[in-house]
């Protein structure tokens, strides 16, 4: 999973669910496509779950390099951690 484009992150969790797979898609359609065929596929998952992230914020502890609430809404985009990640 973690070789696919698409896939930011790839956590191991404890619960109902073993694994969350933080993907990031240019549209629904391409979100569609990659769990339909990339992930529902694999012959280990036995079922998915999808959620849309629609707004980002920052935690307290990631803004001390912030000058504002109003940057803390900022939209996604290029990040001094993952500089080129978010660009189109």
């Amino acid at each position: 999973m973690t070789r696919l484009p698409s896939v930011l992150y790839l956590y191991f969790m404890g619960g109902d669910e073993d694994f969350l797979i933080h993907l990031t898609c240019t549209s629904t359609n391409q979100l569609r496509d990659i769990v339909a065929t990339e992930v529902s596929m694999h012959p280990v998952v036995a079922s998915t779950r999808t959620h849309i992230i629609y707004e980002h914020a920052l935690g307290a502890d990631h803004m001390d390099h912030l000058t504002g609430f109003d940057e803390v809404r900022r939209p996604i985009g290029p990040s001094r951690d993952f500089p080129g990640v978010f660009e189109q």
